[in-house]
């Protein structure tokens, strides 16, 4: 099983703290089953000491050639970084690696083993990847710093106390932590004002020369999360961007008040605009967000409980589990397979979740079985996992359209090492049918949820029909 996992993200003035913040969040997430290297080019003081005081180790690089140096193929590579373009993933992928991609744009050809998106209302038909990637999309995978995580699974509160923070996180080139103070204070009712700014802020001083004539104002440059968890506590109202900050301040409670104003931000905004999670300040113009304060004051209802603080646990399920793809391996079904293949087709669990479910005599099975894999048509595999054998995967391939059939042991259920088998199975039928195949198709019966879990996190569309789940996925081969 993979141990390592390769963190590939960078953060300063220009491109914003954001891919890194949430990359260690992410870390901390899985640090329990792996051990973790970051690779930066570049990266701000903070940061470097945030990432070796959570017990992670860094590598900083000056050119790409020294991280690919470091690859074996026996590792995971985070990749967190719009400048790294197809070609940096697809050596990740020639390597050997898993490569797992943090997206918010999918605008991009993607390779990757697994794709997050923490952003709400994003689908699969969104991307354009490979035939077997795998999906976490949504807020369920809510990429939180530990105190968040913590503070989203407590009794949501709201402290009515006439107070607001405001955050633009890392360099705030723009200066929206400024212009967002100037609409507060001429609300005269705010009793006070937290101002938090990243390392990478280059205008404190401007904020420091209205403290003297605003008491209210309490300025804070470049804390930590329990101190910034706290002043969020403290808060009423929470104005910030869409960016990872939304989502602490979700997870915190807030009444948040909130906008985009880079094109990483947009997919956030309109797909929390969507669920209700904020006010809308626009593009964070002074009269929008004096608009939002107005609205957000007069607000009586308590915000929506959006996020539960269980994404973690999500996520490290999910990375445990990709961590024993290649511990997975398939074979051709063979004739001395007879046995093992009639055991599980009369198994009581797996007959549940058949759609036949009549009585199979060993007869009737021999005579099946024998002809299926001498069938042109048919591609009959054995999973073995760890030198057991595990399950099989069938394919029907007839005019482009291969439907699928596939059991795990009984065993080995609740692992879930029936998505692996799944990907498994795809990538070699598609390679023993270089661009034949262009639809697969998987019947699932309702109650059979970990199967329809399996499908719809690779990618298939689900219908109903007939009283059944069918999930299909049409192959793109340019990936």
């Amino acid at each position: 099983m993979i141990n390592d996992i390769y963190i590939r993200a960078d953060g300063g003035g220009k491109i914003g703290l954001g891919h890194l913040v949430r990359c260690i969040s992410l870390a901390n997430m899985v640090k329990s089953a792996f051990k973790i290297t970051f690779f930066c080019k570049e990266i701000v003081a903070d940061i470097k000491i945030r990432i070796t005081e959570q017990g992670f180790s860094l590598m900083q690089i000056e050119q790409e050639e020294e991280f690919f140096d470091k690859l074996t193929g026996d590792e995971i590579v985070i990749l967190d970084h719009y400048e790294l373009n197809e070609d940096f993933q697809q050596r990740v992928k020639f390597a050997g690696s898993i490569l797992v991609y943090i997206d918010d744009l999918h605008q991009k050809e993607i390779f990757a083993d697994l794709v997050i998106n923490q952003a709400p209302q994003v689908q699969t038909s969104d991307y354009n990847c490979r035939a077997v990637s795998q999906f976490a999309l949504g807020l369920e995978y809510a990429l939180l710093r530990p105190s968040f995580l913590e503070k989203a699974k407590q009794p949501k509160t709201n402290p009515r106390n006439n107070s607001v923070l405001i955050c633009f996180g890392g360099s705030d080139e723009k200066n929206l932590t400024l212009i967002a103070l100037k609409e507060v204070l001429k609300i005269k009712t705010f009793q006070k004002i937290n101002v938090v700014a990243g390392s990478a802020y280059l205008h404190g001083d401007e904020i420091k020369a209205l403290v003297n004539d605003y008491p209210e104002i309490n300025y804070q440059q470049a804390i930590d999360e329990d101190e910034i968890l706290k002043l969020i506590e403290d808060s009423e109202i929470a104005i910030v961007p869409c960016s990872g900050i939304l989502l602490e301040a979700l997870a915190a409670g807030n009444t948040v008040i909130s906008g985009w104003y880079v094109e990483n931000q947009r997919n956030f905004f309109h797909g929390y605009h969507q669920l209700g999670a904020f006010i809308n300040a626009g593009d964070f113009s002074p009269e929008k967000i004096l608009n939002a304060l107005n609205l957000a004051k007069a607000q009586k209802e308590t915000p929506k409980r959006l996020i539960d603080g269980l994404s973690g646990d999500r996520i490290l399920k999910i990375f445990n589990n990709i961590s024993k793809q290649k511990e997975l391996k398939l074979r051709q079904a063979q004739a001395s397979d007879v046995d093992v293949t009639f055991n599980w087709a009369t198994d009581k669990i797996v007959r549940e979740f058949s759609f036949n479910k009549e009585e199979i005599g060993y007869h009737e099975h021999c005579k099946w079985f024998l002809s299926k894999i001498d069938e042109d048509t048919c591609y009959y595999y054995i999973g073995d996992f760890q030198g057991k054998t595990l399950g099989t995967i069938r394919f029907e391939v007839k005019d482009g359209l291969a439907i699928i059939s596939y059991l795990v042991d009984p065993k080995f259920h609740g692992g879930g090492l029936g998505l692996i088998l799944l990907k498994k199975g795809i990538e070699a039928l598609l390679l023993e049918n270089d661009r034949v195949v262009k639809t697969i198709v998987g019947y699932v019966m309702p109650q059979n949820v970990a199967s329809s879990k399996a499908f719809r996190n690779l990618g298939f569309t689900q219908e109903i029909t007939e009283g059944m789940y069918r999930y299909s996925k049409n192959i793109n081969y340019a990936n």
